[in-house]
């Protein structure tokens, strides 16, 4: 099971380290921070679409490029 972060902070961890949270970022829900700052998460819906990096990239189409320089 997974849950998302809800707010875009800086919190401590049980083992009072500094967490830094994004808000909508995927955290497993056993994980250590999550137990710790419960209300800092919600549970992942299967309806929520997981942001990816590459979904939607179309690759970039070079120009003919710089003309060759003349030899005279």
């Amino acid at each position: 099971m997974h849950v998302v972060a809800v707010a875009t902070c800086v919190t401590a961890g049980p083992d009072g380290l500094r967490v830094r949270l994004k808000e909508g970022t995927v955290w497993p829900a056993d994980h250590p921070v999550v137990r710790h700052r419960p209300g800092l998460f919600r549970p992942l819906e299967a309806s929520t679409p997981v942001e990816t990096a590459a979904a939607d990239v179309t690759p970039v189409k070079r120009g003919p490029g710089r003309p060759r320089k003349s030899t005279q």
